[in-house]
């Protein structure tokens, strides 16, 4: 199933899944996750989406997540200062990054833009954020970004957008 962007329609697909009794729901992103979770609590969910499982509450530890959600996480707050180091690596002359991050997406996003924003000073890089709030705030958000004439962008948890982003 596709949600086209549509985070609504979610729910009523992860609850068809449910009715077909699939053998996995692999749900790409925190809504399709939060959705599928909610229909089930047997069918196994896989996911690539989240920063912390533990405090999200779909994992009781990261050793033992229980339940039956599990998966990948990308978005850990250490991470941004990291990949800003690698940026910067590869344009050692980069001084302007602008940060595109949806909170929908990334539950603990206050979190992950600290931490990104203590890397970008150390690195002595200036860093703009610019949120965007699902699907329909994309244009929006892309015409900010471009408004900001940054040298480097740093898309996080932009998976469902990859292509709109990137070109």
């Amino acid at each position: 199933r596709w949600a086209n962007d549509s985070n609504e329609r979610l729910a009523a697909m992860a609850a068809d899944l449910v009715r077909l009794n699939v053998d996995l729901i692999i749900a790409a992103g925190q809504p399709a996750r939060e959705a599928a979770r909610k229909a089930t609590s047997t069918i196994p969910i896989l996911t690539l989406s989240g920063s912390d499982p533990v405090r999200e509450g779909w994992a009781r530890s990261l050793a033992r997540p229980g339940g039956n959600v599990t998966g990948l996480t990308f978005t850990i707050p250490e991470m941004g200062p990291k990949r800003l180091e690698l940026l910067k690596a590869a344009a050692p002359t980069l001084a302007r990054v602008v940060v595109l991050i949806d909170p929908l997406e990334v539950v603990d996003a206050v979190d992950v833009i600290r931490e990104t924003k203590d890397g970008a000073a150390r690195l002595g890089m200036q860093l703009q954020v610019v949120e965007m709030h699902g699907a329909a705030d994309l244009d929006a958000a892309l015409a900010s970004v471009r408004r900001h004439r940054a040298q480097g962008l740093f898309p996080i948890a932009m998976y469902p957008y990859r292509e709109r982003v990137a070109a």
